[in-house]
Parts: C-alpha cells; structure tokens; sequence
C-alpha cells in the first residue's frame, strides 16, 4: 500500500519558513515528510536513517535539531531517542473515527511521557476530542495534579461511595421501629365466643306449682313475667 504525505500549498509562503535558510528548510520539510513520520506527530528518531535520507552529517543534523528546538518547532528526547513536532496536529490533525483511532494507537506506544503531557495540553487548548484521542492513556503528574487515566472511570477507592441506609443511621440518627400490626392472635389468648346455648340459660327458675307466674332472668338480669296457663300437682309415687 503506497502511503502519500501531503504538503500544504501555504507551506512555502510561511513567515517562518520564509526566514529559514535554505539547508534548514530542507531539513524541516524532512522532519515532517520522512517515513517514520506518524499521525500524532511524534516519533523515534534515527540519525542513521536521517544521514541516508538527506545525505547530511551527522553532526549537521544534531545541529539542525538543536536550532528547530530553540525556534519551539520540534523537542527532542535524549532518554528515548523521539521527536516530537509541536505544531504537528495545527496542519494535519483530522477529526473522522478511523484516524483518531490510529493517534489513539500511536500515543501507546510514545515512551517519552512528558510528550504526551505536552500533547494533551495542546488538544485541550484546540478543543480537540482528548477523551478519544488519549482514552486509556497516563497522562504524566505535575506539581499541581495527579496522574491520570484518560477516558476511564476512577478505580474504586478515589469514587465517592454512598453509605448503606442502616449504616447512615447508626452514624446520625436512629430510625424508630414501626409498631407492629398483629393480624393474627393466638387462640390461647382469644377469649372464646360464647356458645348459643350459654347466651340463653337461665339463672333463676321459680316455679310455684300453685301460684299465678312463672318467672325466668335471661343474662342481661332482665326478668320475662308472664301468666300461668296451666297448673300441676305432683304425687310421690312411694308414699302412695
């Protein structure tokens, strides 16, 4: 697959490329044109394949280096051997899905992770999609704030928890207990309902055999009074 790098027709007409002379144009069209080039700018870069690329010195190329990193235009790396250029995202940066995937892939594998740090500013500055761009990338601490994770949820112990209800409780106030409604009660302790029978029998029977009423108190003490209408004689039947 044939891979083309585009060079913008203002490029030429830039006040600062204007003022370069012209071994140092050269070098930096390199820069951003070589074939280790990346979508996000930074790269490992190799004196070795420079020499054979531009057919420079060595030295010379270190020089070059070092004047672009004092115009602000690219910063070197010493420890990990990268580059980064500043200004990279302002000219080529492209915001469809498929290319911010690739950055998102590129920014893993940057060992230098003051770049990153440099980089996120800048996509923060330009309003650029940083929680895509950097999603579960470190982005290096500072004196002020932590490092962080980007595009990633806090790990479990920095996210606020919420305090169980009883535990809530216990700490402030005490919730009182409900009264508890008996829909049932034991059938020791019902008292039982009184039969038909009990309801209606007599306390007291007076009968005079000869006399005129017959008196009955049910159980409220209420006396039925009536009048006789039959009488009868009792015999005993063994003094006969």
């Amino acid at each position: 697959m044939t891979i083309n790098k585009q060079i913008q027709e203002k490029f030429r007409q830039n006040d600062f490329v204007l003022e370069l002379k012209p071994e140092e144009r050269y070098f930096y069209m390199y820069l951003i044109t070589n074939t280790i080039t990346t979508l996000c700018g930074i790269y490992r870069f190799s004196i070795k394949l420079a020499e054979l690329e531009t057919g420079l010195a060595p030295e010379v190329i270190e020089k070059h280096l070092r004047t672009f990193e004092s115009y602000g235009k690219v910063i070197v790396s010493k420890a990990t051997k990268e580059i980064m250029i500043v200004n990279w995202f302002k000219h080529n940066f492209k915001g469809n899905k498929r290319t911010i995937a690739s950055i998102n892939n590129e920014l893993k594998d940057v060992k230098d992770k003051e770049f990153l740090k440099q980089l996120y500013d800048i996509c923060v500055q330009r309003q650029y999609p940083v929680e895509d761009l950097f999603k579960g990338i470190i982005i290096a601490s500072t004196d002020k704030e932590e490092s962080k994770i980007v595009g990633q949820a806090l790990p479990a112990e920095a996210q606020p928890q919420e305090k169980p209800v009883e535990e809530a409780l216990q700490g402030g106030f005490k919730k009182e207990k409900e009264p508890v409604k008996m829909l049932f009660t034991k059938l020791e302790e019902a008292s039982p309902a009184p039969s038909a029978k009990k309801r209606k029998q007599k306390t007291k029977e007076d009968i005079e055999v000869e006399g005129i009423d017959i008196t009955f108190e049910d159980d409220e003490g209420q006396p039925f009074i009536g009048t006789a209408v039959a009488s009868w004689s009792f015999v005993d039947v063994n003094s006969a």
